[in-house]
């Protein structure tokens, strides 16, 4: 792996957004090997399983393999790859150079930029737009579901997170386009799963002008879970998305890289953590 490409990755994985701001992660890095772990300190109160800090960390765990891979290296991803170390959340191993796919290099020029330069119309996400969301949420494993009826007004006096109290509900210019990103199971790999899938989507839309606000703290209600999910047998809700124009809300501060990178001295080569193929294309593989 290029010694030199890998501030770059990782200031992309960090401009990621995380519930609250939290930026609850940690990489580890040892020769070709990056760890993705979690950090429990940084979880707000009422996660008290930790999924909207998994989804977090699922989301700059997604913008980490773009930017590898936009840089022509080759990430293999495990999830959950140790079942004795529960904060371990993901780890990458660059097994040599590919050619950088367009769509990578696309979404890595959007990361931290959501359309901030491009003339936005009123009026609904086109459907082409929702096919294109619809087909990048599945490459990371999830479903995403257009949610047809008005949302509850107990669900919409929530205030997504990441928006100020003095830009919201005021996001968009018309009423936008509900989706619901779904998973065939709810535990940890779930929720990264939710995680990629969610800021790949924002990503997309994003290269498209189409503003995206996450909520997912609703969910956290087993009643408002149910609700929204009704339409999905066998699937559960991860994260309700609102999608549509408006003006993008300005980058939330970060935490600088020393922060939250360190550096091990690595003793194992890359066979000894992961096998399988480069993807993104590029799913994550489970354990």
């Amino acid at each position: 792996m290029s010694v030199a490409s890998l501030p770059n990755c990782l200031s992309f994985a960090v401009t990621a957004p995380s519930i609250h701001n939290t930026q609850p992660w940690r990489f580890d890095l040892r020769g070709d090997v990056i760890d993705v772990y979690a950090d429990r300190n940084r979880r707000i109160a009422g996660d008290s399983r930790g999924r909207q800090l998994t989804i977090s960390v699922g989301a700059a765990l997604l913008n980490l393999r773009v930017a590898l891979l936009a840089r022509g290296q080759r990430p293999i991803t495990r999830l959950c790859p140790d079942e004795d170390r529960p904060d371990l959340l993901a780890r990458i191993v660059v097994v040599g150079r590919t050619r950088a796919p367009y769509g990578a290099r696309r979404l890595a020029g959007m990361t931290g930029r959501p359309g901030r330069h491009i003339v936005q119309p009123d009026g609904p996400v086109p459907q082409s737009m929702l096919d294109e969301l619809r087909d990048d949420a599945r490459a990371e494993g999830c479903e995403l579901t257009v949610y047809r009826q008005p949302l509850p007004d107990v669900i919409r006096g929530f205030r997504p997170a990441g928006i100020s109290p003095s830009r919201w509900p005021a996001v968009f210019t018309a009423e936008p386009t509900t989706v619901v990103l779904s998973t065939a199971d709810d535990d940890t790999t779930a929720w990264l799963l939710a995680g990629q899938a969610w800021e790949r989507v924002r990503l997309r839309a994003a290269a498209a002008g189409v503003q995206s606000v996450l909520m997912t703290e609703p969910l956290e209600h087993p009643a408002l879970r149910r609700y929204i999910g009704y339409g999905e047998p066998g699937r559960t809700a991860q994260a309700i998305v609102r999608l549509g124009y408006g003006r993008p809300a300005p980058p939330a501060p970060r935490r600088a890289l020393a922060d939250v990178v360190t550096v091990t001295r690595n003793s194992s080569g890359p066979s000894a953590h992961a096998r399988g193929p480069a993807t993104l294309n590029g799913a994550a593989s489970r354990s």
